[in-house]
């Protein structure tokens, strides 16, 4: 998502994560510059967990997001996707038929076995 909305959705999220988390020191430059190495100083940590069923009874909010995903997935078409779904489809596929793999990465965990004495046992062999 980019634009004007993706901006949005970005400042939301540094306002929750970073703001809220803050610290006085957080504010200098130096912290919201990244060093070479990677890592950023004076790192926060900010979490918000929402449990509905403490608010009021489930059924409603568990109608509206029914609804809610729904009217997206008429909106957005046959590519429409709501986060963690295709992940979820992978994980379920993966379970059942195993990862792909290269036959180059057959090769190195072969190799890998060989030198831990752990060998690599590729699906359907007897171990």
């Amino acid at each position: 998502m980019g634009g004007y909305k993706g901006m949005a959705i970005a400042m939301m999220i540094e306002c929750l994560s970073a703001a809220l988390a803050a610290t006085a020191p957080s504010n200098l430059s130096p912290a919201m510059a990244l060093p070479a190495s990677g890592a950023v100083p004076r790192q926060s940590a900010f979490f918000l967990f929402i449990n509905p069923a403490l608010i009021d009874d489930q059924t409603a909010f568990l109608n509206y997001m029914r609804h809610w995903i729904e009217f997206y997935r008429r909106s957005g078409g046959a590519h429409a996707r709501i986060p963690g779904e295709r992940g979820d489809h992978l994980e379920r596929t993966r379970r059942v038929e195993g990862i792909p793999y290269s036959p180059a990465i057959a090769v190195e965990l072969t190799d890998l076995g060989n030198r831990t004495g752990v060998p690599f046992v590729e699906a359907g062999e007897a171990t």
